[in-house]
């Protein structure tokens, strides 16, 4: 559990979040995104027609866009990303 200041109601106040660059918050999103997938992903997720560029299917893609749209906004009430002004 994080150990924040947190305001008269409960809430974490920008002032009191801790500070991430914008890398490190893309790399953390995705590398939970990631995982998430992995796990809650039934259907296959890899395209190994090239052996050189192993990708996402178009699908699974699409379910790594969606989980990670939900993590940036979750993660973003607990952590202040550099160069954000929010």
């Amino acid at each position: 559990m994080l150990n924040q200041r947190h305001d008269n109601r409960g809430k974490m106040t920008m002032a009191n979040k801790p500070t991430i660059s914008q890398s490190a918050f893309v790399e953390l999103y995705s590398t939970i995104g990631g995982a998430w997938l992995e796990d809650a992903y039934l259907d296959p997720i890899w395209n190994e027609d090239d052996p050189e560029s192993i990708t996402y299917t178009e699908d699974a893609q699409d379910r790594f866009n969606e989980i990670t749209d939900q993590l940036d906004g979750i993660l973003r009430q607990f952590l202040k990303v550099e160069g954000d002004n929010a």
